[in-house]
Formats: structure tokens, sequence, C-alpha cells
């Protein structure tokens, strides 16, 4: 098995970059998010008025959310209340059991379900197990805990030469690009 095994589907900067026709495209009905660093800061857990727009959009557009962490502190109860979505906690990605337990919930298949994280050896591993189609996302910020650091350096990995599709209203030759190596090739 090569390394090319842990390659989500897509790799995106921002769960906003998730669009309803592309998930249509893909036969999508749900998606099961990861919290930390991907829909809130690690650091406060705390998602934003953008995040919350956006899964307002996509329940709007008929689709179904569910929330899967393996964090269980208070503030992950706190985030399912403001974004109004179930959730199960502590749930051990990349074991699948919790991931299953979200789609019995929600009443789909892994066929009509998607794993969005920003960890490959949690939400992207756990996707391939079950495979189900996943989308990888860069994380929210830089604070992770130790054990979450030492992952990234096999994300490195596995990411060598992928990078994250740019937002459409994003020019990569604009001055203000923030990136020291330039656009992405």
């Amino acid at each position: 098995m090569s390394i090319g095994f842990l390659l989500p589907d897509r790799y995106l900067t921002s769960v906003l970059q998730i669009k309803a026709d592309w998930l249509r495209a893909k036969n999508v009905k749900a998606m099961l998010l990861d919290i930390d660093n991907t829909l809130a800061s690690r650091v406060t857990l705390a998602a934003g008025a953008e995040i919350l727009d956006w899964v307002n959009e996509m329940k709007s557009e008929g689709f179904l959310m569910h929330l899967v962490t393996n964090n269980w502190h208070h503030a992950v109860f706190e985030t399912a209340a403001h974004l109004d979505l179930p959730i199960v906690y502590k749930s051990m990605k990349p074991l699948p059991f919790n991931f299953v337990r979200a789609m019995k919930r929600l009443g789909v298949s892994r066929r009509e379900a998607l794993i969005v994280g920003d960890q490959v050896m949690t939400d992207i591993l756990g996707a391939k197990i079950l495979k189900m189609q996943s989308v990888l996302v860069l994380p929210l910020t830089d604070s992770d805990r130790t054990h979450t650091k030492l992952l990234r350096n096999v994300e490195k990995i596995v990411l060598s030469g992928h990078q994250a599709e740019l937002p459409d209203h994003i020019d990569p030759f604009h001055p203000d690009y923030p990136s020291s190596d330039g656009p992405p090739t």
C-alpha cells in the first residue's frame, strides 16, 4: 500500500469552499464534520459567523450534517449548540465506530456521506478505512496538542507535492498573497 492511500478526495483551504453543486455532483447527502481547527479554532472552539452562515446555507440546500470530534471538553457542546448540529464526542477517530454512529443517526450510507476535517491521520484515515469520500482542509490555527504536532509531520510526508485548492476569489499573483514560495503550481 502506498502513502497515496491517505490522500483526501479534495484538499481545500477552508470548509467554506465546499459548495452544494459539488456535493450534489458527488451524490453526497450528509457531511460528518470535525470541529477543532476545521470549523472552529482549536484555541477557542468558537465557530465564527462565516462558519455559521455556511452551515445554515448547507442546511437550506438540504444537506445533513453531524459533528464528529475526538474532543470532549464543554466547549464542543457549546459549538454544537451554536451551529445547531448533533455531535459525537470522544469519537476515537480514525476508528470507524462513531462515524458509523453519526451516519446511522442521519439515516445515510457511506456512499451518501463525506468526512471533512483538518487531519490526515484522524479524519482522512477514518474516511479511507470506511471507503468514504473525504475533504481535508487547512487547520484554522497552528495551535495543536503535542501528539497532533507529531502526526502533522506524517501529514507533511503524505501531502508532499500537494497544495490546498485556493478559493475562487484569491489571486495567487497578488502581492498580498500569503506565501513566500509564490503561487501554487
